[in-house]
């Protein structure tokens, strides 16, 4: 949220961290985001904070701790274990709003297919300070592939949900056939079972077969929603998801 730098002869240098200082915020105008803050170390203890108001420049000397109220912001500037006693550079920083960091997302990163085959893309981004880039770079990575898995459970709990209606209508068909089998045995008082009854009897046995394999489906796709969420590597049997 908060980007660091100092001023050079040409250019400036951000200092991604290892500033030498560090801000905490609350903004209470929201013009003040995305607006340049000059600091000026005048000693180990003291600085300088400059910026614009009204076209205007505003100057005001405080110290390394003291809490800075005004009518737009609160700051509390502190030093970090990058200050040294010999700073003397001119810094800067800027309080940047979320659209400001999602443009620089949307400029700086580039998603493109590595290998149809593999399913594979290639992520990269683009910064003058290549730490900053690298860290980017793993935060967007280890999102996505948060993002991948949530994506993979959901799937995977409406396979579930649906093979548990399936059994659940299954079982209905098997209960009406037991029932209808325990009926015909009463009223005929035998076991000499006509040719429907024998059609009946093989019917619940497919019904009972369905009902095995739609429980080992589950029980198959409970074990790999905890892969997924322990992380392991496995191999996906399609016909397990299928």
């Amino acid at each position: 949220e908060v980007s660091y730098h100092v001023y050079g002869r040409a250019l400036t240098d951000e200092r991604y961290q290892n500033s030498p200082f560090v801000v905490s915020f609350k903004i209470l105008n929201k013009s003040y985001f995305n607006h340049v803050f000059d600091l000026d170390i005048t000693d180990q203890n003291t600085f300088n904070l400059s910026f614009s108001k009204d076209g205007e420049k505003v100057t005001s000397n405080y110290t390394f701790g003291q809490e800075i109220k005004t009518p737009d912001f609160n700051f509390l500037i502190e030093k970090t274990r990058s200050f040294q006693s010999n700073d003397a550079d001119n810094f800067f920083f800027i309080i940047n709003d979320e659209t400001s960091l999602v443009n620089y997302l949307q400029k700086n990163v580039d998603v493109v297919p590595e290998n149809f085959s593999a399913q594979t893309i290639k992520i990269s981004l683009s910064d003058h300070n290549k730490f900053k880039a690298s860290d980017l770079v793993n935060i967007i990575d280890t999102l996505y592939l948060e993002y991948t898995k949530e994506v993979k459970n959901q799937a995977i709990e409406k396979k579930i949900e649906f093979l548990d209606d399936v059994i659940e209508t299954t079982e209905g068909k098997l209960a009406g056939y037991e029932e209808y089998f325990e009926d015909f045995t009463i009223e005929n008082r035998t076991t000499n079972l006509s040719n429907d009854l024998n059609r009946t009897i093989q019917q619940l046995s497919i019904y009972d077969s369905q009902r095995y394999n739609l429980r080992i489906k589950i029980s198959n796709l409970k074990s790999l929603t905890k892969q997924i969420a322990e992380k392991k590597s496995n191999v996906i049997n399609p016909f397990v998801i299928e």
